[in-house]
């Protein structure tokens, strides 16, 4: 069945082959750090936020204060309250369900979700879903425990593969931006475009993209008023 968890699995693949060289590079940064494996893998199990991730290692050294660090993390991810704003009338209405899916939510998977919400007018399956979201993370955990374990013997073995992991997630979020482009996605693409280029430049980057997904949404919504 399209709404099954099988299908939800099929519709992570793509997801999951960017996720994992990225996550890898994150566990053998963790590493690189003197942590413990382990603890570079549990960061990826209970916070699964790459930017926060990195964030945090960057700021380990350096004597940052930890709410400072906290707040960082959280408005890096504030954009995840828009996305949910825009899911939440087609998600199943099991709490438990929306907080895993809430927890298991990226930029990826938003996409992945949104492409099926423009093919599909009703509500998302439970099991397609799970699938969705459920992957993504798997792939995300295991690419950071390859990282944080065998990490050193691949960078050793396998240098090529280490320069080309950075290019892994962008390249993968273009390709999904590209395949929800259409007639009705092209103006708020524009708008998104407009406000995170020049403060991506900027270095702004976090801030370009919650500016660029709040542009985006309120041209959407304007233009499905007029």
């Amino acid at each position: 069945m399209a709404a099954s968890l099988g299908a939800g699995l099929r519709a992570a693949l793509p997801i999951m082959i960017g996720y994992f060289p990225v996550a890898v590079a994150f566990g053998t940064a963790g590493r690189a750090l003197g942590l413990d494996p382990w603890l570079v893998t549990l960061l990826s199990v209970l916070v699964y936020s790459g930017a926060s991730q990195f964030l945090i290692l960057s700021t380990l050294g350096g004597g940052t204060p930890l709410p400072l660090v906290v707040a960082l993390c959280a408005g890096l991810n504030l954009r995840h309250l828009l996305y949910g704003l825009i899911l939440m009338s087609r998600l199943p209405p099991l709490a438990a369900l929306r907080f895993l899916y809430a927890f298991t939510l990226t930029d990826e998977v938003f996409a992945s979700t949104l492409a099926r919400a423009q093919d599909r007018e009703e509500p998302f399956a439970a099991p397609w879903l799970l699938g969705l979201g459920l992957g993504a993370y798997g792939a995300w955990v295991a690419g950071t425990a390859t990282g944080a374990y065998l990490g050193d013997a691949l960078a050793a073995h396998v240098p090529l593969a280490a320069e080309a992991s950075r290019f892994a997630l962008p390249a993968l979020f273009l390709a999904i931006a590209w395949a929800n482009l259409s007639a009705a996605t092209l103006r708020p693409m524009l708008a998104a475009l407009v406000v995170a280029l020049p403060l991506g430049l900027m270095g702004q980057s976090a801030w370009g993209i919650l500016g660029g997904a709040l542009a985006g949404v309120l041209v959407a919504a304007w233009g499905g008023r007029r």
